[in-house]
């Protein structure tokens, strides 16, 4: 306690205990190496006087000494030996890993270890057959032109190249046709490094020109597929002889780079490779001298950033309001899926709607509820991870329209007022709101639907009221195997009474139809709101469109109006009016 402390402060033969910091003996070597985790761990051999407060490990991807300031674990409070799982990392990245432990004193760390993280691609073998060669090298981080987005990959020919001079030989010098060995100004590290070689064997070829040289043979070089070959800077050749056991091939002889030195105040010569086998065998040697060329190529892996689907898999177990739908994330990217699921809208490309389904790779569905019948929807999975969101294939399908019908005569008619709102092809038919939309769709000859007075409950009732341009639109109002009835054909139907013709609902008052056609005809009544401000005769009349207009006046298209007093009259007004749609079978 307190005061036992200060009893003991005041006997000179007290001391006060010594607390520091713990002591971490060691980080553990970097084990269970994934794209985006590891497994690490660390031993406390001295708590430092103080309980452990926490302990992990604590990695960097920029710092070469992380502290717990950047990323971290946090495990238990006991010294010992412990190992600690991260996650969250980069695939294809370098990472510094230390221990550590805290307590009240302060924070100790453990020795540095170093790792990459599997990256994203398939990463070749020194030696591996490919792009018309073998792999002579792998770039690795550090190396000019790596990224983790970025992979390139040192490829050797098969074999020595051999030119057209005299005997067939190998040995060719790096003097041009003049025989001179010119000066390019190829001298520095820059001109020495790994992917300096293409540059260096192009600028040799403009300034030598014509004729047979080491840098010319090495560019005129083909597998029979590529043709992108070259002399190899001097650092590149090292790696080739580095590997030259994996490449095959080599001789134990000299083979020219492309790369110059000064090796006097008054010499510039060229740099060459010894593959004898006995060690680092770089030498400066005189252009003039005949040496073995290896033409080399370079391609560059790019690892998937961004998630890849699978295709969006095709809608099943479609109703009239719903449908099954599945995606695929094959593989996360750089980093892992956060969010994954599907966008969906009734156009191409349209993310109207979406639903988020978990994260992470493989398969995933959903149930799309809610759906409009007759409407085509277009469905894309999407997969979203730190570099970004990508989409599956595009699907549509059109959620069943259940339309019921009866035979009258020789005509087969629905029996309900159409309530769709896309045309045929999936598009949108505009809806309007309110008098405002109504009166700038229709003033545009733009095909609009409205329900009546504007209130959604008579949809169920009544159905929608369209106008006559969304009648008329070529995309199509009426669903495949149904059109919109002609005059003609409305005369037809019309040869049954407006009695037989009218529903038995009480929608009609009291003047309630016989309905022994089946035709069930309902006083839905109009959308008059363009030219006189008003919806007309809900429970009074029924009017229906016809799909042909009216001769004497092109701003007038015919229509049948069904009226309580049970007749049943063509009559023809403007196509801005919103009316009821029945469908007769194709």
């Amino acid at each position: 306690s307190n005061a036992q402390e200060a009893f003991f402060r005041g006997n000179n033969n007290y001391q006060a205990p010594i607390v520091f910091a713990p002591t971490v003996s060691s980080t553990s070597v970097v084990s269970n190496i994934s794209r985006y985790g590891a497994a690490s761990g660390g031993t406390i051999t001295d708590n430092g006087g103080a309980p452990i407060l926490s302990s992990g490990i604590c990695w960097s991807s920029t710092s070469s000494t992380p502290t717990i300031l950047d990323n971290k674990t946090t495990d238990g409070t006991s010294f010992g030996t412990f190992t600690s799982t991260f996650s969250g990392l980069t695939a294809g990245t370098n990472y510094y890993v230390r221990s550590y432990a805290t307590n009240s004193v302060g924070t100790s760390y453990g020795t540095v270890q170093s790792f990459t993280s599997t990256s994203t691609v398939l990463i070749p073998t020194v030696g591996s057959i490919l792009g018309g060669g073998k792999v002579a090298y792998v770039y690795q981080n550090g190396d000019p032109g790596y990224s983790s987005t970025n992979i390139p990959i040192l490829i050797a020919a098969n074999t020595d190249q051999v030119g057209n001079l005299s005997g067939g030989t190998a040995l060719w010098s790096l003097t041009g046709a003049s025989g001179i060995a010119q000066q390019v100004g190829l001298i520095g590290v820059a001109y020495e490094a790994l992917g300096a070689g293409l540059s260096n064997t192009n600028a040799i070829i403009n300034s030598y020109g014509a004729g047979n040289y080491a840098a010319k043979f090495a560019k005129n070089y083909t597998d029979g597929v590529y043709s992108d070959w070259y002399l190899p800077s001097i650092n590149e050749l090292g790696k080739l002889y580095s590997n030259r056991i994996a490449i095959g091939g080599f001789s134990s002889q000299y083979y020219w780079s492309s790369t110059e030195v000064q090796e006097t105040p008054t010499q510039i010569s060229g740099y060459s490779w010894s593959f004898n086998g006995t060690g680092n065998n770089k030498h400066m040697d005189t252009k003039a001298w005949n040496m073995k060329i290896r033409a080399v190529r370079t391609l560059v892996l790019s690892p998937s950033t961004t998630p890849v689907l699978a295709s969006t898999t095709p809608a099943s177990s479609i109703s009239s309001t719903s449908a099954i739908v599945e995606g695929n994330v094959t593989d996360e990217g750089m980093t892992q899926v956060s969010s994954r699921g599907f966008v969906y809208g009734t156009s191409a490309g349209s993310s109207t709607y979406s639903v988020t389904l978990g994260s992470g790779a493989g398969t995933f569905s959903t149930t799309l509820t809610g759906l409009t019948a007759g409407s085509t929807y277009f469905v894309r999975s999407f997969a979203t991870n730190s570099q970004g969101t990508s989409y599956g294939s595009e699907v549509n399908f059109t959620p069943t329209l259940i339309l019921t019908t009866v035979s009258i005569g020789s005509q087969i008619w629905t029996d309900k007022n159409l309530d769709i709102s896309n045309y045929r092809n999936g598009d949108p038919i505009t809806y309007a709101a309110n008098a405002t939309d109504w009166n700038a769709a229709t003033n545009a000859g733009i095909g609009a639907w409205s329900y009546y007075s504007w209130d959604s409950n008579n949809g169920p009732i009544y159905g929608k009221l369209y106008n006559w341009y969304a009648v008329n639109d070529p995309r199509g109002l009426a669903p495949t195997g149904y059109h919109i009835p002609t005059a003609a054909e409305f005369t037809t139907l019309a040869s049954n009474s407006g009695t037989s013709l009218q529903s038995t609902s009480s929608e009609w008052a009291g003047n309630i139809g016989s309905n022994t056609t089946g035709f069930t005809g309902l006083p839905g009544g109009n959308n008059n709101i363009t030219t006189n401000n008003q919806f007309e005769d809900k429970g009074t009349s029924g009017w229906f469109w016809s799909a042909t207009p009216y001769a004497s006046d092109p701003t007038k298209a015919t229509f049948r109006l069904l009226h309580q007093s049970h007749v049943f009259i063509e009559l023809n007004y403007s196509k801005k009016y919103g009316m009821s749609v029945r469908l007769v079978k194709d």
